[in-house]
Protein backbone atom coordinates (compact mmCIF):
# COMPACT_ATOMS: atom_id res chain seq x y z
CA UNK A 1 0.00 0.00 0.00
CA UNK A 2 1.50 3.63 -1.07
CA UNK A 3 1.75 6.52 1.31
CA UNK A 4 -0.83 8.47 -0.74
CA UNK A 5 -3.19 5.24 0.04
CA UNK A 6 -2.39 4.77 3.72
CA UNK A 7 -3.39 8.67 4.29
CA UNK A 8 -6.39 8.46 2.07
CA UNK A 9 -7.66 5.12 3.63
CA UNK A 10 -6.55 7.03 7.73
CA UNK A 11 -8.66 10.39 6.44
CA UNK A 12 -11.55 8.25 5.36
CA UNK A 13 -11.65 6.25 8.11
CA UNK A 14 -10.95 8.23 11.21
CA UNK A 15 -13.75 7.33 12.89
CA UNK A 16 -12.76 3.45 12.30
CA UNK A 17 -9.03 3.29 11.38
CA UNK A 18 -6.47 4.63 14.00
CA UNK A 19 -2.56 4.17 13.43
CA UNK A 20 -0.37 5.34 15.66
CA UNK A 21 3.43 5.11 16.16
CA UNK A 22 6.16 6.33 18.95
CA UNK A 23 9.78 6.01 20.45
CA UNK A 24 10.86 5.87 23.49
CA UNK A 25 14.86 5.55 24.53
CA UNK A 26 16.85 5.94 27.94
CA UNK A 27 18.97 7.78 26.06
CA UNK A 28 17.63 10.27 22.77
CA UNK A 29 20.74 11.69 22.36
CA UNK A 30 21.70 8.21 20.44
CA UNK A 31 18.85 8.79 17.84
CA UNK A 32 20.06 12.32 16.97
CA UNK A 33 21.82 11.67 13.65
CA UNK A 34 18.54 10.22 11.73
CA UNK A 35 15.93 12.24 14.73
CA UNK A 36 15.00 14.22 11.46
CA UNK A 37 14.01 11.14 9.15
CA UNK A 38 12.11 9.75 11.47
CA UNK A 39 9.69 12.73 12.24
CA UNK A 40 9.87 13.24 8.48
CA UNK A 41 8.74 9.93 7.96
CA UNK A 42 6.45 9.24 10.97
CA UNK A 43 6.23 12.37 12.57
CA UNK A 44 7.70 11.41 15.56
CA UNK A 45 10.13 12.15 18.31
CA UNK A 46 11.88 10.17 20.73
CA UNK A 47 10.76 10.54 24.12
CA UNK A 48 12.24 9.67 27.42
CA UNK A 49 11.69 6.00 28.45
CA UNK A 50 10.65 6.24 31.96
CA UNK A 51 8.47 3.35 33.34
CA UNK A 52 7.04 0.20 32.06
CA UNK A 53 3.51 1.86 32.75
CA UNK A 54 4.44 4.87 30.35
CA UNK A 55 4.78 2.42 27.54
CA UNK A 56 1.65 -0.04 28.60
CA UNK A 57 -0.44 3.06 28.99
CA UNK A 58 0.33 4.07 25.76
CA UNK A 59 -0.54 0.83 24.20
CA UNK A 60 -4.31 1.11 25.85
CA UNK A 61 -4.96 4.66 25.06
CA UNK A 62 -4.30 4.05 21.34
CA UNK A 63 -5.57 0.46 21.21
CA UNK A 64 -9.36 1.23 22.69
CA UNK A 65 -8.09 -0.68 25.36
CA UNK A 66 -7.70 -3.67 23.55
CA UNK A 67 -4.42 -4.09 24.66
CA UNK A 68 -3.19 -2.96 28.13
CA UNK A 69 0.30 -4.80 28.07
CA UNK A 70 2.96 -4.89 25.96
CA UNK A 71 6.26 -5.45 27.96
CA UNK A 72 6.92 -6.36 31.68
CA UNK A 73 10.08 -4.92 32.22
CA UNK A 74 12.66 -2.45 30.87
CA UNK A 75 15.73 -3.64 32.29
CA UNK A 76 18.70 -3.64 29.38
CA UNK A 77 16.26 -2.27 27.16
CA UNK A 78 17.74 0.78 25.62
CA UNK A 79 15.02 1.79 22.97
CA UNK A 80 11.46 0.68 22.65
CA UNK A 81 9.75 1.38 18.86
CA UNK A 82 5.70 1.16 19.29
CA UNK A 83 3.25 0.70 16.30
CA UNK A 84 -0.17 0.52 16.98
CA UNK A 85 -3.43 -0.24 14.67
CA UNK A 86 -6.90 0.02 16.13
CA UNK A 87 -10.24 -0.96 13.53
CA UNK A 88 -13.43 -1.21 14.38
CA UNK A 89 -16.38 -1.08 12.28
CA UNK A 90 -20.24 -3.10 11.34
CA UNK A 91 -20.90 -4.76 8.56
CA UNK A 92 -23.00 -3.32 5.86
CA UNK A 93 -25.20 -6.00 6.13
CA UNK A 94 -25.39 -7.35 10.09
CA UNK A 95 -26.42 -10.96 10.83
CA UNK A 96 -29.21 -11.99 12.90
CA UNK A 97 -28.16 -12.89 16.10
CA UNK A 98 -31.64 -14.62 16.45
CA UNK A 99 -29.82 -17.40 13.58
CA UNK A 100 -26.90 -17.68 15.87
CA UNK A 101 -26.97 -21.31 17.14
CA UNK A 102 -24.23 -23.22 19.14
CA UNK A 103 -22.76 -25.40 16.34
CA UNK A 104 -19.55 -27.81 15.89
CA UNK A 105 -16.38 -26.77 14.91
CA UNK A 106 -13.74 -29.02 13.40
CA UNK A 107 -10.02 -27.83 14.30
CA UNK A 108 -6.80 -29.46 13.19
CA UNK A 109 -6.03 -30.44 17.34
CA UNK A 110 -9.31 -31.04 18.40
CA UNK A 111 -13.28 -30.05 18.47
CA UNK A 112 -14.86 -27.34 20.17
CA UNK A 113 -18.37 -25.66 20.08
CA UNK A 114 -19.12 -22.17 18.92
CA UNK A 115 -21.46 -19.67 18.34
CA UNK A 116 -22.12 -20.05 14.42
CA UNK A 117 -23.55 -16.82 12.73
CA UNK A 118 -25.70 -17.09 9.32
CA UNK A 119 -26.64 -15.13 6.86
CA UNK A 120 -28.20 -15.77 3.58
CA UNK A 121 -28.20 -13.01 1.02
CA UNK A 122 -26.64 -11.96 -2.23
CA UNK A 123 -22.31 -11.87 -1.70
CA UNK A 124 -19.31 -11.45 -3.63
CA UNK A 125 -18.10 -15.18 -4.02
CA UNK A 126 -15.57 -17.27 -5.64
CA UNK A 127 -14.49 -20.47 -5.65
CA UNK A 128 -10.69 -21.50 -6.55
CA UNK A 129 -8.50 -24.39 -6.71
CA UNK A 130 -8.05 -24.22 -3.24
CA UNK A 131 -10.55 -22.05 -1.66
CA UNK A 132 -13.88 -20.98 -1.32
CA UNK A 133 -14.14 -17.30 -0.98
CA UNK A 134 -16.69 -14.47 0.23
CA UNK A 135 -16.35 -10.76 0.54
CA UNK A 136 -18.36 -8.84 3.74
CA UNK A 137 -18.04 -5.26 3.63
CA UNK A 138 -18.35 -2.95 6.16
CA UNK A 139 -20.10 0.24 6.23
CA UNK A 140 -16.63 1.48 6.30
CA UNK A 141 -14.54 1.33 2.88
CA UNK A 142 -13.17 -1.67 4.13
CA UNK A 143 -14.11 -5.31 3.65
CA UNK A 144 -13.24 -8.97 4.98
CA UNK A 145 -12.18 -11.79 2.95
CA UNK A 146 -13.65 -15.11 4.12
CA UNK A 147 -11.13 -17.58 2.79
CA UNK A 148 -11.90 -21.15 3.31
CA UNK A 149 -10.13 -24.06 2.34
CA UNK A 150 -11.53 -26.93 0.44
CA UNK A 151 -9.65 -29.32 2.67
CA UNK A 152 -9.58 -29.25 6.36
CA UNK A 153 -5.92 -30.35 6.67
CA UNK A 154 -2.61 -27.85 7.56
CA UNK A 155 -0.78 -28.28 4.21
CA UNK A 156 -4.33 -27.31 2.21
CA UNK A 157 -4.96 -24.78 4.84
CA UNK A 158 -1.43 -22.80 4.38
CA UNK A 159 -1.73 -22.96 0.59
CA UNK A 160 -4.63 -20.82 0.40
CA UNK A 161 -3.50 -17.78 2.02
CA UNK A 162 -2.18 -16.69 -1.83
CA UNK A 163 -2.37 -13.80 -3.49
CA UNK A 164 -4.18 -15.00 -5.60
CA UNK A 165 -6.87 -16.01 -3.34
CA UNK A 166 -7.02 -12.67 -2.08
CA UNK A 167 -7.12 -10.94 -5.43
CA UNK A 168 -9.31 -13.45 -7.42
CA UNK A 169 -12.09 -11.79 -9.31
CA UNK A 170 -15.90 -12.30 -7.02
CA UNK A 171 -19.02 -12.40 -8.15
CA UNK A 172 -22.31 -11.54 -6.76
CA UNK A 173 -24.03 -14.93 -5.89
CA UNK A 174 -26.73 -15.73 -3.27
CA UNK A 175 -24.90 -17.10 -0.53
CA UNK A 176 -25.51 -18.85 2.54
CA UNK A 177 -22.34 -17.95 5.02
CA UNK A 178 -22.04 -19.50 8.00
CA UNK A 179 -19.31 -18.27 10.26
CA UNK A 180 -18.07 -18.31 14.26
CA UNK A 181 -18.27 -15.52 16.33
CA UNK A 182 -14.54 -15.44 17.51
CA UNK A 183 -11.98 -13.55 19.80
CA UNK A 184 -8.38 -14.33 19.22
CA UNK A 185 -5.56 -13.15 21.11
CA UNK A 186 -1.89 -13.74 19.74
CA UNK A 187 1.66 -12.80 20.68
CA UNK A 188 4.50 -13.26 18.10
CA UNK A 189 8.00 -12.54 17.91
CA UNK A 190 9.04 -11.42 14.79
CA UNK A 191 12.55 -11.45 14.93
CA UNK A 192 13.52 -14.67 13.33
CA UNK A 193 11.20 -14.06 10.63
CA UNK A 194 12.76 -10.76 9.67
CA UNK A 195 16.06 -12.40 9.62
CA UNK A 196 14.96 -15.42 7.45
CA UNK A 197 13.98 -13.19 5.09
CA UNK A 198 17.71 -11.58 5.02
CA UNK A 199 16.37 -8.34 6.79
CA UNK A 200 19.65 -7.23 8.35
CA UNK A 201 20.15 -3.56 8.88
CA UNK A 202 17.62 -2.60 11.13
CA UNK A 203 19.01 -4.80 14.20
CA UNK A 204 22.14 -2.51 14.40
CA UNK A 205 21.40 1.45 14.35
CA UNK A 206 24.07 3.92 15.68
CA UNK A 207 25.57 1.60 18.40
CA UNK A 208 21.58 0.82 19.35
CA UNK A 209 21.10 -3.31 19.03
CA UNK A 210 17.65 -4.16 18.07
CA UNK A 211 17.34 -7.59 19.71
CA UNK A 212 13.50 -8.15 20.33
CA UNK A 213 10.51 -7.68 17.59
CA UNK A 214 7.19 -8.24 19.15
CA UNK A 215 3.46 -8.63 17.65
CA UNK A 216 0.49 -8.67 20.43
CA UNK A 217 -2.94 -9.20 18.30
CA UNK A 218 -6.24 -9.06 19.34
CA UNK A 219 -9.44 -9.40 16.88
CA UNK A 220 -13.02 -9.19 18.07
CA UNK A 221 -16.04 -10.78 15.44
CA UNK A 222 -19.56 -10.48 16.01
CA UNK A 223 -23.04 -10.15 14.53
CA UNK A 224 -22.69 -6.51 14.73
CA UNK A 225 -18.81 -6.53 12.88
CA UNK A 226 -15.32 -6.35 13.61
CA UNK A 227 -12.86 -4.64 16.14
CA UNK A 228 -9.11 -5.76 16.13
CA UNK A 229 -6.11 -3.94 17.34
CA UNK A 230 -2.70 -4.54 16.94
CA UNK A 231 1.08 -3.32 18.51
CA UNK A 232 4.07 -4.33 17.36
CA UNK A 233 7.69 -3.38 19.43
CA UNK A 234 10.84 -3.04 18.65
CA UNK A 235 13.24 -3.29 21.77
CA UNK A 236 16.82 -2.47 21.45
CA UNK A 237 -12.74 -8.47 -8.29
CA UNK A 238 -17.47 -8.43 -11.86
CA UNK A 239 -19.48 -10.38 -14.32
CA UNK A 240 -22.68 -11.92 -13.18
CA UNK A 241 -24.06 -15.61 -13.36
CA UNK A 242 -27.19 -17.49 -13.47
CA UNK A 243 -28.53 -17.26 -9.36
CA UNK A 244 -27.09 -20.30 -7.51
CA UNK A 245 -26.91 -20.88 -4.11
CA UNK A 246 -23.61 -21.24 -2.67
CA UNK A 247 -23.03 -22.78 1.13
CA UNK A 248 -19.73 -21.65 2.57
CA UNK A 249 -19.41 -23.25 6.05
CA UNK A 250 -17.06 -22.11 8.21
CA UNK A 251 -17.19 -24.61 10.44
CA UNK A 252 -13.38 -26.11 10.05
CA UNK A 253 -10.13 -23.70 10.06
CA UNK A 254 -10.30 -20.43 7.61
CA UNK A 255 -8.80 -17.26 7.44
CA UNK A 256 -9.83 -13.87 8.19
CA UNK A 257 -8.39 -11.02 6.13
CA UNK A 258 -9.02 -7.60 6.15
CA UNK A 259 -8.89 -5.57 3.13
CA UNK A 260 -9.06 -2.22 1.64
CA UNK A 261 -11.03 -0.86 -1.65
CA UNK A 262 -8.31 -2.30 -4.15
CA UNK A 263 -7.79 -5.45 -2.10
CA UNK A 264 -4.89 -4.12 -0.12
CA UNK A 265 -4.40 -6.12 3.25
CA UNK A 266 -4.95 -4.33 6.01
CA UNK A 267 -5.01 -7.14 8.91
CA UNK A 268 -4.87 -11.09 8.65
CA UNK A 269 -5.71 -13.72 11.00
CA UNK A 270 -6.95 -17.13 11.07
CA UNK A 271 -9.20 -19.45 13.12
CA UNK A 272 -7.84 -22.64 13.54
CA UNK A 273 -9.27 -24.04 16.76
Amino acid sequence: MSESQIFELKQSLSSTLSIASNIFCTNAQQLTSFESTIFKCFNLAPEPLVSVDQVNQWCTRNTNGKITEIIDSIIGIECILLSAVHFKANWAFKFDKRSTKNAAFTGFASNSSVQMMRMSRKLQYAQTASAQIVRLDYTAQLSALIILPLQNNIKAFQAALTFENISTSLTEAQVVLELPKFKVSSKLNLLKHLQQLNISKIFSINGLKINEITQKTIVEVNEEGTEAASVTKMATKCARRPEELKVLKCDKPFWFVICGRENDVVFVTSIVE
